[in-house]
Parts: C-alpha cells; sequence; structure tokens
C-alpha cells in the first residue's frame, strides 16, 4: 500500500457514500468491510490490535473503526435503511437522513486528506 492508494481509497469511500445516498437500489446496500476500499487496505486480515493501522481515517480522528465520524453516522443510517420497508415512512424518513449526510460525509473526507497531506 502506498500514499496514492491510502488516498484514493479515502475518496473511493466518501463517493460511495454519496452515491448510496442518491441510490435507487438503497433498502440492498451492503455495509462491510470489504464494500470499503480504507477496511479492505487497513483492516481486513489484520489482527485486531493493528487494524485501522496506517488508515488515513484513524490518522486524523485517533478512533478505530471510524467511530464517532461521519461514516460510522452514515453505517447507522444504512442499517435503518436496510430495517425498513422500501417506499414506507421509515424508509423515506432513512434515506433522507443519509442524503443530508452526504455534506458532512465530503467535509470530513476533505479534513482526513488535509490531514493525511501533513503526515
Amino acid at each position: 500500500m502506498n500514499r496514492e492508494e491510502a488516498i484514493a481509497a479515502v475518496r473511493a469511500s466518501a463517493a460511495m457514500w454519496v452515491e448510496r445516498a442518491s441510490g435507487p437500489k438503497a433498502h440492498k446496500m451492503r455495509v462491510t468491510i470489504e464494500d470499503c476500499g480504507l477496511c479492505n487496505l487497513f483492516r481486513v486480515g489484520r489482527e485486531p490490535d493493528r487494524e485501522c493501522e496506517g488508515c488515513p481515517v484513524f490518522l486524523a480522528t485517533g478512533r478505530k473503526l471510524c467511530a464517532g465520524t461521519p461514516i460510522s453516522d452514515a453505517v447507522d443510517i444504512v442499517r435503518r435503511v436496510k430495517r425498513a420497508r422500501p417506499q414506507s415512512a421509515e424508509f423515506d424518513a432513512a434515506m433522507a437522513d443519509l442524503r443530508a449526510a452526504v455534506p458532512a460525509i465530503k467535509a470530513f473526507e476533505q479534513t482526513v486528506l488535509a490531514n493525511y497531506e501533513r503526515t
């Protein structure tokens, strides 16, 4: 893994959430570490005590598994989407929340990238 791969994974992660917020098949979204480029680089196959080591999000926040970030908020919202019946009020509300989370995700992406450039 090199810096360019890490930067590309940060951008891809943010783009994935933007796409999910506008996607027509939201109820079929997956939320697994295999779906996240950052997790594939910095988490999959690692011992628990080394998870997230070197991840740009971890370097920016000091917290593993994107805890307390707009990314973890989006994961929680997607779980609400998946529990709701499509075209129900709960589904529509969760999708509205996911769309509303996009600006925070984009801003967080820029913060993470700026921090990573300084490391």
